[in-house]
């Protein structure tokens, strides 16, 4: 798994619930799951305009904390990943307050965030 991850302020799509993406294409920023996701090898042609990584066919191993199979056979966002998901969007949030909470959620994952410009 990878152990560590750095986000750049400048390409974070964040505090914009209900047009948040993996990767929007329009401004060509990320959410912090997509940074994730490319980081672990998914390309941004397959995060382009995706919201959530249930959305991502063949996810590589080391990201499917990010998912939970449903005993009904649906594939559903963990409960990690609605952590991540929440904090990323909410618009109540500082970014001081919003990076502390995403370091957190990745730190459960054993991932440590760095956050940079």
């Amino acid at each position: 798994m990878l152990r560590q991850l750095t986000i750049k302020r400048s390409k974070w799509l964040r505090g914009e619930p209900g047009s948040s993406m993996l990767h929007r294409a329009k401004d060509r920023k990320l959410c912090s799951i997509g940074m994730y996701l490319e980081s672990v090898g998914v390309s941004k042609s397959i995060l382009t305009n995706a919201h959530l990584a249930t959305e991502i066919s063949d996810l590589p191993k080391e990201a499917r904390w990010l998912i939970k199979r449903h005993s009904s056979g649906s594939i559903l966002s963990s409960m990690a990943a609605n952590d991540l998901i929440r904090a990323n969007d909410r618009r109540d949030l500082t970014d001081q307050e919003r990076e502390i909470c995403i370091s957190e959620s990745f730190a459960s994952q054993g991932i440590k965030i760095t956050f940079v410009d």
